[in-house]
């Protein structure tokens, strides 16, 4: 993994194998910040779970991909949670090898080839996650 800082941009370079969540969380970590939004990543990945939640049911239905797909797009946003730890909440958008897209929740995900992402670091104090009683999501808190 590479990345560096300018100003509130903070870019990461993943390269095949390393697992993408925990590689952002670490970087955001490294740089110092307090949390972040997504602005973009690009790349290939392997071993990708991924999820659609059903909100009648309050449950996320959950998929695999083993093979290579493309990302096409990543977004999300990373914020502490009450234990002080980074929460994200990412969605992924994914090519697939015979040209369809899918996507959802992002749960995990390995570099195929390589990945590059584009954060940018937020340092409000009171943006926070706290678990949502009607769903039990971790919600995003800004007071």
């Amino acid at each position: 993994m590479e990345h560096s800082r300018e100003g509130e941009l903070i870019l990461v370079r993943l390269d095949k194998g390393e697992d993408v969540v925990p590689s952002l969380l670490a970087a955001l970590k490294a740089e110092g910040a307090r949390g972040a939004v997504v602005v973009t990543g690009l790349g290939a990945l392997i071993d990708v779970e991924f999820a659609y939640y059903d909100p009648r049911s309050k449950a996320y239905d959950r998929k695999t991909l083993k093979e290579s797909h493309e990302l096409l797009g990543l977004s999300g946003i990373v914020a502490m949670g009450a234990d002080g730890a980074y929460q994200p909440h990412f969605h992924v958008t994914l090519g697939a090898p015979d040209h369809g897209a899918v996507g959802g929740h992002l749960f995990g995900a390995k570099v195929a080839v390589l990945a590059e992402f584009a954060l940018r670091a937020v340092a409000n104090p009171k943006m926070r996650r706290e678990k949502e009683p009607e769903f039990g999501l971790n919600a995003l808190h800004l007071r």
